[in-house]
């Protein structure tokens, strides 16, 4: 399509349809003429120089960072290549003939380590390409980062207003929650996870066990579970746990938080993982030495092959029937080798909310009190998935945009995102009816409807926690889970969390930025 205009991507984005083969540029004279003499409202989210262009500009390539925290050093030879999510990307984009992406993976410290390091262009095709890039796709904790860095530039409202996009169809978190900031659009949810309980109905049955909803009545079924497990009364495979819960790196952290949500976040509070009003953490309060405590007591009780997982990894465990309990999502089908080993459906998992707690713990009084009954199991947003920005670097920010446009849309965003096994999530009601590609196929049908139901409810519940998305999120995450592996080595979990306090107070974190956007990530607008 090299001789379309940027006018022509502009008015097929807005209406959804495939972009024609040969258009011609007189009929879209008039059409730019209507544009801007059209209503305030139309003025107010389009402007002519956003979607007038040329024909030189109209299929003008675009370079795309896409941030993976388990990524190799990107070399000159790798900087073309990508897989998964970024080789979908550049195959959308060719089959519609709207420019080429040059797909550049990389570690975020790799990405905000060239401002620290101040590289110049010398040449490096790596460099060079970042340093005019256009588009980032990124884990959301990093949003903060990039607001803080000024990394990233406003979304026009074009974008997210088009018909295209389809903003009705995105679920309501997913669209609110992961991308304004001082009111505007910055990034645009690609889905983001949350934790969730999935269970082996078939062994709660036979038992008699209750499925939790709480965090007490979790660890008791993991012990009647381990003391079934001594008796010889379970037929289960060599390695084995109650539960399993995903601890590697990071995700000490991130499961912590999502154990203490029911602790420290009801209605109207805002001081969670911080103080809202001095900035000082809180991490080394007393719910939270209450949750790794419990936390600790059933890593204890966890087969040592089991303790060092990742989610996908977890619900691994999960599938080859490793556990009875198991703290995940479910992550998109990978596909199967012809070599690989058939392995029996699981008939019989079930899905539920991670449990909570039905006390909350006031932090102004230091008092424990009654949660609301429809607030004892708070999700924690964000916890996996990716999100995807404008680049302050970007030349052509019209352009920039409508790939950007393209890639979240109703239409592709879909066959981009479950490409991507790690991170892919669903994020829109239309993708609730088909989870084909969102799940594997071992789950029994009931599951996929189970799947459905838990993702509407958490992208509707009144309250939340918010992963840390704030700038020096990684950081923070980073000395929480170090001492937490401290107290699984042993030290208390009081000793632990105090000292991670005082360590994440020496980051130095803006704090009018973290009130902004904690505030922004509970969808309070200030």
């Amino acid at each position: 399509m090299k001789n379309a205009t940027l006018s022509d991507l502009f008015k097929n984005m807005l209406r959804g349809q495939p972009f024609s083969q040969k258009p011609c540029l007189g009929f879209f004279l008039p059409l730019i003429f209507v544009i801007g003499c059209s209503s305030n409202e139309n003025k107010s989210t389009t402007r002519l120089e956003d979607v007038a262009g040329t024909s030189e500009t109209d299929a003008h390539p675009i370079v795309l960072v896409l941030l993976s925290e388990s990524a190799k050093s990107s070399g000159d030879s790798e900087s073309k290549e990508a897989s998964g999510i970024g080789n979908q990307i550049q195959k959308e984009f060719k089959s519609l003939e709207v420019g080429d992406a040059t797909v550049l993976k990389m570690t975020p410290d790799e990405f905000f380590g060239m401002d620290s390091k101040g590289e110049k262009d010398d040449g490096s095709p790596t460099i060079g390409l970042v340093q005019k890039a256009d588009l980032v796709v990124y884990p959301p904790k990093y949003f903060g980062e990039l607001i803080a860095r000024k990394k990233i530039r406003s979304i026009p409202k074009y974008v997210v207003e088009s018909e295209s996009y389809r903003a009705s169809d995105v679920l309501r978190h997913q669209r609110r929650l992961f991308g304004y900031h001082d009111k505007t659009p910055f990034a645009v949810s690609m889905g983001t996870s949350s934790l969730m309980l999935m269970c082996r109905g078939d062994l709660f049955k036979i038992h008699g066990l209750k499925i939790p909803t709480t965090w007490e009545e979790y660890e008791r079924v993991c012990k009647q579970l381990k003391d079934l497990q001594a008796s010889g009364d379970l037929q289960i495979p060599g390695i084995w746990s109650p539960a399993v819960e995903p601890l590697k790196g990071h995700w000490k952290s991130t499961t912590l938080i999502s154990r203490s949500a029911g602790y420290v976040r009801v209605g109207g509070r805002y001081s969670c993982l911080f103080s809202y009003s001095k900035g000082e953490p809180l991490i080394g309060t007393e719910p939270f030495q209450k949750s790794l405590s419990e936390m600790k007591r059933v890593f204890g009780w966890m087969d040592e092959k089991h303790r060092n997982l990742d989610p996908m990894e977890v619900e691994a465990a999960f599938l080859n029937g490793e556990c009875a309990m198991a703290l995940t999502w479910p992550h998109p089908s990978e596909e199967e080798s012809d070599d690989d080993e058939s392995v029996d459906v699981v008939t019989d998992a079930r899905l539920f909310p991670v449990p909570g707690s039905r006390f909350n713990f006031g932090f102004s009084d230091g008092k424990w009190s009654e949660s609301d009954s429809l607030q004892t199991q708070v999700p924690t947003l964000g916890v996996g998935g990716l999100c995807c920005s404008v680049l302050s670097t970007t030349k052509q920010s019209g352009v920039a945009a409508r790939r950007l446009g393209l890639i979240v849309g109703k239409e592709l965003s879909s066959s981009i995102c479950f490409e991507d096994k790690v991170n892919g999530f669903p994020n829109r009601a239309s993708q609730l009816a088909d989870l084909g590609n969102w799940i594997s196929d071992r789950y029994p049908e009931s599951f996929a409807e189970e799947f459905a139901d838990l993702v509407e409810s958490v992208n509707q519940s009144s309250v939340w926690m918010m992963r840390p998305r704030f700038e020096k999120a990684a950081q923070f995450e980073t000395i929480l889970s170090d001492n937490i592996t401290e107290c699984f080595n042993g030290e208390t979990a009081a000793d632990v969390l105090v000292d991670a306090a005082v360590q994440v107070s020496q980051l130095k974190i803006d704090r009018p930025l973290l009130k902004k956007l904690t505030l922004e990530g509970f969808g309070v607008e200030k």
